[in-house]
């Protein structure tokens, strides 16, 4: 799915449902939201940069904050803070210029990151990979799933042809063209 920086995309999610999880693609500088196995979300993230990279592996949440100053960074601003690691990588809003720019965190959108901090609990599992996309999609269980925007000004419903991504049991992600839809 195309995605310009700052953009995202969320589809609507029982609140009381399966756990959410987060995968996040430092290759395309993208944020996967899933809901058990359902792709609830999409975002453009600006990670690590080149000497401040990004570590991968998988996460959990340690501690959320609505509102954080980094103890690292001159005091900066962290909204929406979601700590993957103890040495300070974390989700949370921040500037994204569709590129890796950060000091490791990932920055994502500012609608997105208030949405997925009140979606995530602490303990939840954040997976971050370099992979590729992979060359054969797994088995979509929801093949019509409608991704749409949760600010009107981002809506856009997927359409044949349209790129989308989905994850494997094994939380591979995979990006797809869109057939059913």
């Amino acid at each position: 799915m195309r995605l310009r920086p700052g953009q995202y995309r969320w589809a609507p999610y029982a609140e009381d449902g399966a756990p959410i999880s987060v995968a996040i693609d430092l290759t395309n500088q993208r944020a996967f939201v899933f809901q058990g196995q359902a792709l609830v979300g999409i975002a453009a993230v600006s990670t690590g940069r080149r000497g401040h990279g990004t570590p991968t592996g998988t996460f959990p949440i340690l501690e959320k904050a609505r509102f954080h100053r980094s103890n690292i960074y001159s005091n900066a601003p962290m909204p929406f803070m979601q700590r993957l690691t103890w040495g300070g990588i974390a989700l949370h809003a921040g500037y994204n210029p569709g590129r890796p720019a950060s000091h490791g965190c990932i920055r994502l959108p500012y609608g997105f990151a208030r949405i997925l901090f009140q979606a995530t609990r602490v303990g939840a599992t954040v997976v971050v990979t370099r992979g590729a996309p992979m060359e054969a999609p797994p088995m979509i269980e929801q093949p019509d799933i409608q991704m749409t925007a949760a600010e009107p000004e981002h809506t856009q419903p997927l359409t044949p042809g349209k790129q989308v991504a989905v994850m494997s049991t094994d939380r591979t992600v995979a990006y797809v063209t869109a057939t059913m839809l």
